[in-house]
C-alpha cells in the first residue's frame, strides 16, 4: 500500500532541526566580530614577524606602515604609531600594540631588545 505525504514524526523532526538551527544562527553572526578582530591580530603579528626576518637576513632595517594596516570595521589600535621598524641585528622600535573593538581586545607586544612579536592568545 503506497502512502502520500509525511506522518506526524516526520514532520515533528524537521520542525525540531529547523528550530536548533535558527537558536544557532544569531550566537554564530555575533562571534563574527571577534573572529575578525582575532584574525587581523594574526595577520598584523604575522606582518610583523615577516618584517623582522626580513631585516635580519638583508641586512638592512625594515619598516611596517601601521597605517596601511587593514582593520576590521570599528575597530582600533592603540597607540598608534606610524610605524614599527625592525634593524639587522634583530631588534625594532618595540611597543604594545592593542586591536580592539570595544567589546574585546588583542595585544601584540614587540619586544625593542630583540625584536620578537608575541601575542595575548
Amino acid at each position: 500500500m503506497r502512502r502520500n505525504g509525511f506522518t506526524l514524526l516526520e514532520l515533528l523532526v524537521v520542525l525540531a532541526i529547523i528550530g536548533v538551527v535558527l537558536l544557532t544562527i544569531p550566537t554564530g553572526l555575533g562571534a563574527l566580530p571577534g573572529m575578525r578582530l582575532h584574525a587581523a591580530q594574526r595577520t598584523l603579528a604575522d606582518r610583523l614577524r615577516t618584517a623582522r626576518q626580513l631585516a635580519i637576513s638583508t641586512g638592512a632595517p625594515t619598516r611596517v606602515p601601521l597605517e596601511t594596516i587593514g582593520l576590521p570595521r570599528g575597530a582600533t589600535l592603540s597607540p598608534h604609531p606610524d610605524e614599527i621598524r625592525f634593524y639587522a641585528d634583530g631588534s625594532s622600535t618595540g611597543g604594545d600594540l592593542v586591536l580592539s573593538d570595544g567589546k574585546r581586545s588583542y595585544r601584540i607586544r614587540i619586544d625593542p631588545l630583540t625584536g620578537r612579536v608575541a601575542t595575548d592568545e
